[in-house]
């Protein structure tokens, strides 16, 4: 007897309908990433069905300091650096990659664990993924999206020093009655039954027959950015946390790959 797809598997095949309805593709790939962000972050789901007609993608008008960005990338070199360092004396050779694509996001890091080679659980390769947040901000959307993923989820804020392992199969009720959620919600859109929803998001909203369309102002692009006293007590949060940060990434890492 076949089994039964699983939630996961059974909002892939939504995600991929969805995709297919509304020619959401790339180079003639489906962009199942990017419709799965859509669901994520969108209460309105005209405004997904429209975005989806549209191929548009979530996005703002704020304009922010490229310092976010430059901190990002540095934080993730040196915990690279410092991981690089810590599977060398401990003798694994691992493959490592950043920015690495998948079906519900992109990874700022990805190690398949290996002495050399891949470990495989459950007949998928043993993948451990980290995500560097440089900042004090933390989107739940996105880590509920990279929780569909199985592989272990390293979560590494640098500014309130702190590193956490998320483990998807200690969290698995929750992943089902996620997707279980957006399944539901997929069909409303698939079947034209969407919700029109009225909040925050509207401003960004460029389907100009809503009736919530709001009238806007020639310029509404806002420039991000610290001020001398913030950046000042940033910058050093960012560089007395980073190596505590950076060395505890490489001992959970450690610990995930000896596990095998």
């Amino acid at each position: 007897m076949q089994e039964s797809k699983s939630a996961y598997e059974e909002l892939m095949t939504k995600i991929n309908e969805l995709a297919l309805r509304y020619n959401y593709t790339v180079a003639g790939k489906l962009r199942t990433a990017s419709v799965l962000k859509l669901l994520t972050s969108n209460i309105c789901e005209e405004k997904i069905r429209y975005d989806l007609e549209a191929k548009e993608e979530a996005d703002s008008d704020d304009v922010f300091d490229s310092i976010y960005a430059e901190r990002s990338s540095f934080a993730t070199n040196v915990i690279i650096d410092v991981l690089k360092s810590a599977l060398v004396k401990e003798g694994f050779i691992v493959r490592i990659a950043t920015e690495q694509k998948s079906d519900v996001g992109r990874y700022d890091i990805v190690i398949e664990a290996g002495n050399p080679c891949i470990v495989y659980s459950n007949g998928q390769a043993k993948r451990i993924r980290i995500e560097v947040k440089a900042s004090f901000g933390l989107s739940f959307e996105q880590i509920q999206r990279y929780l569909f993923d199985p592989s272990p989820l390293i979560l590494a804020r640098v500014l309130p020093s702190q590193v956490i392992k998320l483990d998807p199969l200690t969290l698995q009720s929750f992943i089902d009655f996620s997707a279980r959620t957006l399944i539901e919600k997929s069909d409303r859109i698939l079947n034209n039954k969407g919700y029109l929803v009225r909040g925050p998001h509207c401003p960004q909203c460029s389907n100009n027959v809503c009736p919530f369309f709001p009238k806007r102002s020639e310029d509404r692009r806002r420039l991000v950015t610290m001020n001398e006293e913030e950046l000042a007590w940033e910058m050093q949060l960012f560089m007395n946390n980073l190596p505590r940060v950076a060395t505890r990434v490489a001992e959970l890492v450690l610990e995930e790959i000896k596990r095998e």
